[in-house]
């Protein structure tokens, strides 16, 4: 070999390896176009949008309510009229429907303050509200009471049998204690939520993990256990007779003397559906926990729960309120609806829960 050739071979070489290199610098080798996703950022920001896009306006629109239930029981109590009643009626169904998406969290302040407890225990105990009344000595936020307070002993005084116009002295003072019990509590929590400092830790950097007191570690045990034990067993299985042996306790249901369960459940429904679409209670939409699981490449489950979102939805159809007389003549359609609901409590507790990393605290026993 002549040094001439050598000289040639060795400039080629150097030239070939330039052009690769340059290849390689300008993208050639066709690099993943996607950067790595900041899954902590994604939980930082699905915790901050429910906060104050969901979690802060449910509270101010229930508080928004308990304040127009105040003021028509004041109209009321001035003027017991039939037109006045039937204002103080709606505005409590109002009310009521307001509670069913502010309900969905019963973390922090709303926990602390056992807002639960303060609006919705039923089936309300009407021999407690009628010894109340007729012994004016009471004292409510007891436990003894816990069962006579709240929407479903509002319900009672207002639209049961019971209910007959003019109310005397000491009926509408208890009607005006519990509304006062309930109108302070929810202020209290709205308060909390928006001046306290829970919210302002839920967003935190230390919170956007995924362990059992991260934000998206209590979301998911928050609307998980509201599910089961609130929407689908308080709301339904309960008064069908799933959790007594198929015997059905249509007394149970939530709104019994209102008439009004259907409505109520799919309110709780609508407000599931938003939430993990990501339509904030204002109407603002952002990043969603069905966007953080196709985040993790998890677009198939992402899709189901959607879907069985909406399968729930549109089996509503197969109820008529009052829930209470449908369940007197029959049950079938019920529980057909309770499989449903079963079927969204499979996905979230353990696919979506699984998936995500999160730790299921509340247990119960109906095997899912």
């Amino acid at each position: 070999m002549n040094k001439s050739y050598l000289c040639k071979l060795v400039l080629g070489l150097l030239m070939i390896t330039s052009v690769l290199s340059c290849d390689k610098k300008s993208g050639g080798s066709d690099p993943d176009p996607n950067p790595t996703l900041d899954l902590n950022q994604q939980r930082k920001d699905i915790a901050s949008h429910i906060a104050n896009h969901y979690i802060v306006p449910a509270y101010d629109q229930l508080q928004g309510s308990m304040d127009n239930l105040s003021s028509a029981f004041i109209t009321f109590r001035e003027s017991q009229e039939e037109p006045n009643l039937e204002t103080l009626k709606n505005e409590l169904k109002e009310a009521w429907l307001t509670w069913q998406r502010a309900s969905l969290f019963q973390i922090g302040p709303a926990e602390t303050n056992a807002i639960r407890v303060v609006l919705n225990v039923y089936p309300t105990d009407v021999d407690k509200i009628v010894s109340n009344i007729t012994g004016q000595n009471y004292t409510l936020g007891t436990i003894e009471n816990r069962d006579a307070v709240g929407f479903p002993a509002l319900d009672y005084l207002l639209n049961s049998e019971a209910a007959n116009l003019p109310f005397d002295e000491n009926t509408l003072q208890y009607m005006a204690d519990i509304i006062d019990y309930a109108s302070s509590t929810v202020s209290l929590v709205q308060d909390d939520f928006k001046n306290g400092t829970y919210l302002a830790n839920f967003v935190s950097d230390q919170a956007s993990g995924t362990d059992v007191g991260s934000a998206l570690g209590q979301m998911v045990n928050s609307i998980d256990n509201h599910f089961q034990r609130y929407v689908r067993d308080g709301k339904l299985a309960i008064p069908a007779g799933i959790r007594s042996a198929g015997i059905p306790r249509p007394t149970t249901t939530e709104a019994f003397y209102g008439g009004y369960s259907v409505e109520l459940l799919t309110e709780a429904l609508e407000a599931y559906q938003d939430l993990f679409a990501g339509r904030g209670y204002d109407g603002t939409q952002g990043i969603s926990i069905l966007d953080y699981l196709m985040a993790i490449d998890q677009d198939d489950l992402s899709a189901d729960i959607s879907s069985q979102l909406q399968r729930c939805i549109d089996d509503m159809d197969k109820l008529t309120d009052p829930l209470s007389t449908h369940l007197e003549q029959s049950t079938e359609s019920a529980e057909m609806v309770f499989l449903t609901l079963q079927e969204f409590v499979t996905l979230i507790k353990s696919d979506m829960a699984s998936v995500m990393g999160i730790t299921i605290t509340n247990q119960d026993n109906d095997g899912d």
